[in-house]
């Protein structure tokens, strides 16, 4: 996420007053100037403040959905699958089948079984494999479990 982003998302979780919230801290976030009551403007600022809040929201919200995205991406190159997101888990379910009664150890057993899975969403699946990988949600996950994935 951009600096913008992660200093949007402290700020609201820090938010006490509104008014301080959407005049001042918001925008400063954003990377702009505070918005001070009774200055004269012909509306660029509430434009551009709009414009970057949105920009950042949107940034925000669709920041897990990429991160899922790349990871997906890295698990079709280390086992060398073609591009195709279905593709991937077709063909992790099958070399999984093959594995779950002989694999014995903890967590590439663990593995094995999530990838085999057929009752878990195409999202859920996804989640356990990268949950079982890094010990960790993804939904928590930091930069550096980013890299460790």
């Amino acid at each position: 996420m951009s600096i913008e982003a992660q200093a949007v998302i402290q700020t609201l979780q820090k938010a006490q007053e509104p008014d301080v919230l959407l005049f001042q801290s918001l925008p400063v976030a954003c990377g702009l100037a505070a918005i001070i009551a009774g200055q004269a403007d012909d509306g660029t600022t509430a434009k551009q403040f709009k414009g970057k809040l949105v920009q950042v929201l949107h940034e925000v919200q669709t920041t897990y959905d990429r991160l899922l995205a790349d990871c997906q991406s890295l698990l079709h190159e280390a086992f060398g699958v073609r591009r195709n997101n279905e593709k991937l888990r077709e063909d992790l379910q099958v070399r999984a089948s093959y594995l779950v009664e002989s694999c014995l150890e903890r967590t590439l057993r663990r593995f094995v079984l999530a990838a085999a899975d057929e009752t878990a969403d195409d999202q859920r699946w996804l989640e356990s494999l990268l949950m079982i990988v890094v010990d960790k949600p993804a939904e928590s996950w930091t930069d550096a479990d980013m890299i460790s994935f």
